[in-house]
């Protein structure tokens, strides 16, 4: 999967709020992510956000037989929720950069695909 755009806001008191631009989703398919950040020393954090899958979508993937190039490439997903979990290192005083992992859970809370991920984030004010 590509680059894309995401806001991380990183609110007093350790709560974040989030919402992704990622074309892996449908429309209306994942919520915003709400979550928690906690320091962790020398310009380290870490961050725990959930978001619902409110319903699920086939995969759309190239080499398989259902690919559709007309729409976007998907590993498809259950209803259900998906964890991130990453920790953070601050690069600048107005910049920093992340890594850690996704967890997608089913209805039942049952892990179905786990995987990692990267960030670079800057301040906006």
């Amino acid at each position: 999967m590509g680059s894309f755009l995401s806001l991380v806001s990183f609110h007093r008191g350790g709560t974040i709020s989030e919402t992704t631009s990622s074309p892996a989703f449908l429309p209306g398919q994942r919520s915003d992510g709400h979550g928690s950040w906690k320091y962790l020393g020398a310009q380290t954090y870490s961050q725990h956000i959930i978001a619902l899958i409110r319903f699920g979508s086939p995969a759309n993937l190239p080499g398989t037989p259902t690919f559709d190039p007309t729409k976007p490439v998907s590993p498809g997903f259950l209803a259900g929720s998906l964890t991130v979990t990453h920790r953070i290192r601050l690069t600048g005083e107005d910049t920093l950069e992340s890594a850690g992992t996704n967890a997608f859970y089913d209805a039942n809370g049952e892990v179905y695909r786990t995987g990692c991920s990267t960030a670079v984030g800057q301040r906006v004010e």
